[in-house]
């Protein structure tokens, strides 16, 4: 049979032991009194007891205020305004790790106090208010949010700090509207920046305050030309990003644009658009052309031909130079005349002659495969190639209509356009901040679209840093705001494999359920969010988040207590007329370490975590404040 501790903490319980501190002082007064008016008593003995006696009103005073400080802790704190240079001189104490405010180790021993405490009133639990502001204690809860009793479960409270290479797990941040998501993002950023490590932020929405904070922590840190925005509502100031620079293999890029179509494995329509933006990169690149999302939307949507005309060339000139034109110009007479059906049926006379010579005249052994793909593309039947890329025309669309046709198909050779061009590997190679606003309130879906685009880029950086190595030590931090919007293949992908890359993701969602919408499923959005080893929960109202994040927690065990008591009359044994009983029985349960239903009412900027292997947290964050910058 397991033993069961009979003792069970109660710190919310009346103040008993200030009675017995009172009758210890008037104790000790007597004893003085009785000594000093008592003719014959030693004084000795009147000022031995006095001690005592204060001895023991000490003692039981202690224990007094051990009580009203447990008490007074349940009010709170007043909102958290922290300047940058007391950040700096927390994170100089944590010894340069992740500071994440104040707060404490939550165990079983909160669990415990928080489910006594509900037997209560809290109004029957505070000290008077006159007695919190003596304290520097809340006082005012007109305007609170939540409980603040919450976080002074523990009245002692002390930094949070995690390791950097615990925060390498990669995280996920839930908060509902107005929880404090963005004053979290502006400490990350802050410590990021500082640290010398890249920053690559997606914001749907536009958050002003975390664009501004991003500007002034990089000029505090003395790095004001690492800021750097991509927005497509203000082109003028915004940086041109070019994601189809980086890539090893030609195959890289069609592979980008069709994992953001989508589809399922083997599916046939994206197969097809695969092999049609293969054959059109590889063509650029033959004639030494630089592939961007706008070539690729010409080629694909008004045709090929053009590109077979300059791949044509570049090939007959290097196997035939200065005598292919001639067999052109037969071949070109001969369809005029109607001769013949040439093999291509669309594009000019002059096109079609130079795809009949290549066919006709060319040895088999002289053609190369990237002017046979362009053509296998150029001679399809126009109706059906119409309706196998029907779905990727949009998408283009989307990433190359304006003003997106310069931020993301820049021109490098537009020398007028002063804006500065980028690429995903310069960015992390300069180790630059880049805010990148999607405007997707606006435009939902060209915002996803861009966010895809972006992030595929992203991951081509990733492989090419697996693959050649990581040239220092410089960590590539992606936070993701309404991540819901933004979870695409190139996403789970740098979630499950950028750590080795040195990229660690951070998505942040107002809810758990948002990721069972994005995909119909909740097992597979825990299979998504599963990829971060961080939790971190602010105040949230669904039930689903309630229940996710607290299963994520674990559970323990809490003690409780029942008595009883009970009495009797006997008449069948003389001289036992009544009988009674009083029980104290002690018994255990399992609980929630950290009850769902707790995190629907934290205050704002407060907060749960599960870190560094199932740590978990309670902690409240700063708003910061800058100065001088």
């Amino acid at each position: 049979m397991p033993v069961v501790a009979t003792e069970v903490e109660n710190l919310y319980r009346p103040a008993h032991e200030l009675n017995a501190s009172a009758v210890w002082t008037f104790s000790a007064v007597a004893s003085l009194a009785a000594s000093a008016l008592t003719p014959g008593m030693p004084i000795g003995v009147g000022v031995g007891l006095c001690g005592a006696s204060l001895g023991m009103a000490a003692y039981r005073a202690n224990q007094s205020w051990r009580l009203f400080e447990a008490k007074s802790a349940l009010a709170g704190n007043s909102f958290w305004l922290a300047p940058t240079s007391y950040v700096d001189q927390e994170i100089k104490n944590c010894k340069q790790q992740l500071w994440l405010g104040l707060g404490f180790r939550w165990t079983t021993k909160h669990t415990q106090r928080a489910t006594e405490i509900q037997k209560y009133e809290m109004e029957g639990l505070l000290p008077p208010a006159w007695a919190l502001k003596l304290m520097g204690r809340q006082h005012d809860f007109s305007n609170v949010k939540g409980e603040p009793w919450i976080h002074g479960l523990e009245p002692n409270e002390k930094a949070i700090a995690i390791p950097w290479d615990h925060a390498e797990g990669n995280w996920n941040f839930f908060g509902t509207t107005g929880a404090g998501k963005t004053r979290l993002y502006e400490l990350l950023a802050y410590q990021v920046i500082k640290k010398g490590d890249v920053l690559i932020v997606f914001d749907p929405k536009y958050d002003k305050d975390l664009r501004e904070t991003l500007i002034r922590t990089c000029k505090a840190a003395g790095r004001p030309d690492a800021f750097c925005e991509f927005h497509p509502a203000f082109p003028e100031r915004s940086i041109r990003i070019d994601p189809t620079k980086n890539f090893s293999r030609a195959t890289e890029i069609p592979s980008r644009i069709a994992d953001i179509l989508g589809g399922a494995p083997g599916d046939n329509f994206i197969a097809f658009c695969w092999r049609v933006m293969y054959a059109i990169t590889a063509g650029l690149l033959y004639v030494d052309e630089r592939p961007s999302l706008k070539k690729l939307r010409f080629y694909i949507e008004s045709g090929p031909e053009p590109l077979v005309e300059l791949c044509l060339k570049k090939f007959f000139n290097q196997w035939s130079p200065g005598g292919w034109e001639d067999q052109v110009k037969a071949f070109e007479e001969k369809i005029a005349g109607k001769k013949f059906k040439p093999r291509m049926q669309t594009g000019t006379p002059r096109q079609q002659a130079m795809v009949q010579v290549y066919h006709e005249v060319v040895p088999v052994d002289s053609k190369i495969d990237d002017v046979n793909g362009i053509l296998s593309v150029a001679e399809h039947a126009r109706d059906h190639y119409g309706k196998m890329i029907a779905g990727m025309i949009p998408l283009l669309t989307q990433l190359t209509a304006s003003p997106l046709d310069e931020l993301l198909s820049p021109d490098y050779n537009d020398y007028a356009d002063t804006r500065e061009i980028v690429d995903m590997e310069k960015i992390i190679r300069d180790k630059r901040v880049l805010y990148i606003a999607t405007d997707s309130l606006a435009d939902a879906t060209v915002g996803s679209a861009i966010a895809a685009v972006l992030l595929a880029d992203l991951r081509a950086v990733a492989g090419a840093r697996y693959n050649y190595g990581i040239p220092d030590s410089t960590k590539i931090h992606i936070l993701c705001d309404e991540a819901c919007e933004l979870v695409t293949p190139p996403l789970i992908a740098i979630m499950n494999k950028g750590r080795g890359a040195g990229m660690i993701t951070y998505l942040a969602t107002q809810n758990f359920s948002d990721y069972i919408w994005k995909f119909d499923s909740e097992d597979a959005a825990r299979m998504v969010i599963g990829n971060g080893n961080n939790r971190l929960c602010l105040r949230v109202v669904d039930t689903k988040t309630q229940q996710y994040m607290s299963e994520t927690f674990g559970e323990t065990t809490i003690t409780s207590t029942m008595a009883s008591m009970g009495s009797s009359t006997r008449t069948e044994e003389p001289g036992m007329e009544f009988g009674g009983s009083v029980t104290n029985a002690v018994k255990e349960q399992a609980a929630e370490i950290f009850p769902g239903y707790l995190l629907g009412r934290l205050p704002d900027l407060h907060y749960v975590a599960s870190i560094s292997g199932g740590k978990l947290f309670k902690g409240r964050l700063p708003k910061l404040v800058h100065k001088n910058v």
